[in-house]
């Protein structure tokens, strides 16, 4: 979860009547809906022990793997890198396929995201490892995963799938993709869409070419929750995306964001735990009167969820997109 700073919290009255003042002001985006992308649900155990490998998760439900497979004694890498879901989304099935993967991604990479031959991310933290680092705990852990992947396949694959069973469902059911577009007035603009289920991923990511969302597995499976939070970051951000960060409203709340050391991205990721809630809320995986704003400590991410949640049935009567809210609600949070 994002740590926002802690600031006093307003009254709520005060979200509702800035709210109708810009509401009036904001130039009205007319929606026209696109067709869903085709959703691919993927799983790898290449994958699950890569994130093993570099971050040592433990399932409380499953033996003490790292110990087991003999890995316990190996290093760990110092950031998150998105190798275990590149992996995943290629759906490699031989550890040697890492290595030249690894060789033309990350070897000569100067920063987490690249931009050609296509835009990807291959990181998630501040920076990079360094790539001998990387490369040395891959070839330190090739000996140990056939150890791994025997356990992997008895006891993690069944779970998974158990869990994407669900989601498949959900998915189909629910209407969860034109539930999310209905609710964003926005598309992915993007012909697929991973769904990968990682059972040692730390928590949940997204990332381009191809366009995939990857999670970890939860007690109840709830996709329109794992959707709704990465989903919104690859609205957002990216090749299938808007971009709104170059928007020039976005640029000038950009700067009061940072008098009020907080930043755009904190107001993004704000947005992700809004619509995880709001399109569970939608589809049915939680209750209609499920709190939003009240599950969490007072400070910005609080104050943002508020407004958003107070406001929520003045925007569904509107024709704005989710963009215009966002940025609307940092307008309103940040001048208070």
């Amino acid at each position: 979860m994002v740590q926002f700073r802690r600031k006093r919290f307003r009254p709520l009255v005060l979200f509702t009547m800035m709210g109708l003042i810009i509401a009036l002001t904001t130039i009205r985006a007319h929606h026209t809906p696109a067709p869903n992308p085709a959703v691919q649900f993927v799983h790898s155990s290449l994958g699950d022990y890569l994130y093993l490998l570099f971050n040592r998760k433990t399932l409380d439900h499953h033996p003490d793997i790292d110990s087991i497979s003999g890995i316990r004694n190996l290093s760990t890498l110092d950031e998150l890198i998105a190798l275990p879901e590149i992996v995943t989304s290629l759906q490699l099935k031989y550890y040697r396929e890492i290595y030249p993967l690894l060789d033309r991604l990350y070897k000569k990479a100067g920063s987490t995201t690249i931009q050609k031959p296509f835009q990807k991310k291959l990181g998630f933290g501040e920076r990079l490892p360094h790539y001998d680092s990387i490369l040395a705990l891959v070839k330190a852990g090739e000996a140990h995963f056939s150890t791994f992947d025997s356990i992997w396949q008895k006891q993690i694959l069944p779970e998974i799938e158990a869990h994407t069973a669900i989601w498949k469902h959900q998915l189909t059911e629910m209407n969860v993709l034109e539930n999310y577009q209905r609710l964003t007035r926005l598309y992915l603009a993007t012909d697929t869409l991973q769904i990968g289920a990682l059972a040692y991923h730390l928590a949940g990511s997204a990332n381009y070419n191809p366009t995939g969302i990857y999670t970890s597995l939860f007690k109840t499976p709830n996709l329109p929750w794992v959707i709704g939070h990465e989903g919104t970051h690859l609205l957002l951000t990216g090749p299938a995306g808007q971009n709104w960060m170059e928007l020039p409203r976005a640029k000038k709340l950009a700067k009061l964001a940072i008098s009020h050391k907080t930043s755009l991205y904190e107001m993004e990721e704000a947005m992700c735990h809004f619509m995880q809630a709001q399109l569970s809320k939608t589809c049915g995986t939680k209750p209609a009167d499920f709190p939003i704003a009240s599950r969490y400590e007072k400070g910005m991410l609080r104050e943002l969820l508020a407004y958003w949640e107070m406001n929520w049935p003045q925007y569904m009567a509107g024709t704005t997109t989710i963009i215009d809210f966002l940025i609307q609600g940092g307008e309103v949070v940040l001048s208070l």
